[in-house]
């Protein structure tokens, strides 16, 4: 038997190996491709997602901010043209840098209107106004 086992040996060794293409793997490539493909899509969208909805949060929060910003500067502006329009403010201005007075008792003082002033009138052609130049301007009158 060790002789026959030898000669099997022998034969085995001395052939050539050849390579043949297996039908399956291509399938298995593309079966491996799609599963990868259907796990990295939807992961690559959540994150996607993920940064959108991180990215409006801050947005929102900068827009909160210039709203409350905007709303004190609002009630601070309601505040001052509610001081400045007080009747204590405006007697108190009246008095004390226009100079004016008080009315005693009630008493009511009316300005009249300024009457409208009329339009000036257009100057009056003049038979000057359309009398003919010199031909010629003497240097002692400063001509060029």
């Amino acid at each position: 038997m060790t002789g026959s086992r030898g000669a099997i040996r022998e034969r085995i060794r001395n052939t050539r190996l050849s390579r043949e293409q297996d039908p399956g793997v291509g399938r298995e490539l593309a079966l491996i491709g799609a599963l990868l493909v259907g796990l990295v899509l939807p992961l690559l969208w959540a994150t996607m997602q993920h940064d959108r909805f991180v990215r409006t949060g801050y947005e929102v929060e900068s827009l909160r901010r210039e709203l409350n910003k905007l709303e004190t500067e609002y009630r601070e502006l309601v505040i001052g043209k509610a001081e400045a329009e007080s009747s204590a403010r405006v007697s108190r201005r009246a008095l004390d840098g226009l100079g004016l007075v008080p009315g005693v008792g009630g008493q009511r003082i009316l300005v009249p209107a300024r009457p409208a002033r009329p339009a000036p009138a257009p100057p009056a052609a003049t038979p000057a106004a359309f009398a003919p130049l010199p031909a010629a301007i003497p240097a002692s009158a400063g001509g060029l």
